[in-house]
């Protein structure tokens, strides 16, 4: 399909021509969009960490365009999206609560893109830990700033909440 619009595109004797092949690409790719609650189901069972590492690559892709979608409000500071490194809130290390399954701690709702220096201060700490020096970024989610406790209802909560934005705003079409 993308080879035959690639094709189209380059056969257009006229912008409307070439305009006319992209609109009929536009239109099948409609077509093939998922349904919300198919784009949901999918989402939510992004998974990243070192049990989970098959994902890490798309994960982070992610991420990286809901970063782009909803920019932290720090832009006096701005930040190579390269230099940033996936934080994981609730840890992975042997810190992890044993009410939180690692199949949780590796969930998308569960992961946020931080400097390296922060990912450095952040280690293996409680959520709590975390959440304080958290406080102090800029653009910080107020759901993550405000959470008095985070498990497995709140990062599968916020995956959905990701999965939204994404669907409305990031990949629309």
């Amino acid at each position: 399909m993308y080879s035959f619009a690639a094709r189209e595109v380059l056969k257009g004797s006229t912008p409307a021509d070439k305009a006319a092949a992209i609109d009929d690409l536009l239109e099948k790719l409609r077509d093939r969009k998922p349904t919300y609650p198919e784009f949901e189901a999918a989402f939510v069972e992004l998974r990243s960490s070192r049990v989970y590492p098959q994902q890490t690559q798309l994960v982070r892709y992610v991420l990286e365009r809901l970063h782009v979608t909803v920019p932290a409000s720090s832009a006096a500071h701005p930040v190579a999206l390269d230099q940033l490194t996936v934080e994981h809130l609730i840890p992975q290390g042997s810190r992890r609560p044993a009410t939180v399954p690692v199949s949780d701690v590796a969930r998308v709702g569960n992961l946020l893109l931080v400097t390296e220096e922060l990912n450095n201060e952040l280690e293996d700490a409680s959520f709590a830990e975390k959440k304080k020096l958290l406080k102090t970024v800029p653009g910080i989610e107020s759901e993550i700033a405000g959470a008095s406790a985070w498990g497995s209802s709140e990062i599968l909560d916020r995956s959905k909440r990701m999965a939204k934005l994404a669907y409305e705003e990031t990949w629309k079409f």
